[in-house]
């Protein structure tokens, strides 16, 4: 619940303040902001992993980080930070997905009922940028 809260503010202010004319400040002053929010919800979990090892929801939260930050992040690169190599943001994004990953194989026990749940949420989102597909503006 609290990421999707967050998210919507950030979008309310994307969509309303963030303007490519306030020069370079405002571009990087944002994009730190949007990889700090990503940061928190993402490592999240792992920091009290006993606590949360038998849970799905921070998990889910966690792995949904990654492309609700993305949808913002593509935005403001594609304007403040135009280039030919746009692909390399998904790939970015697939990174610490593929890291949770490999954490829960070997973190999380193989009994656990959580378990298979937390690894479909982080396996889809890396899946989910592997095949995002950059050609179509979002």
């Amino acid at each position: 619940m609290g990421l999707c809260v967050w998210w919507r503010l950030e979008c309310a202010w994307h969509f309303e303040h963030f303007e490519r004319t306030l020069g370079l400040v405002m571009p990087t002053l944002s994009l730190t902001w949007y990889l700090m929010f990503f940061a928190v919800f993402a490592l999240f979990p792992f920091l009290f992993l006993r606590k949360f090892s038998e849970k799905i929801v921070p998990w889910v939260t966690a792995a949904m980080a990654g492309p609700l930050q993305f949808f913002l992040i593509y935005r403001l690169v594609k304007v403040a930070y135009p280039n030919q190599v746009m692909g390399l943001l998904p790939t970015a994004f697939a990174v610490p997905g593929l890291l949770s990953l490999v954490v829960i194989l070997k973190k999380v026990p193989a009994t656990s009922a959580a378990r298979m749940s937390q690894l479909a949420s982080f396996g889809g989102v890396a899946l989910f940028f592997h095949h995002t597909d950059i050609s179509d503006p979002i």
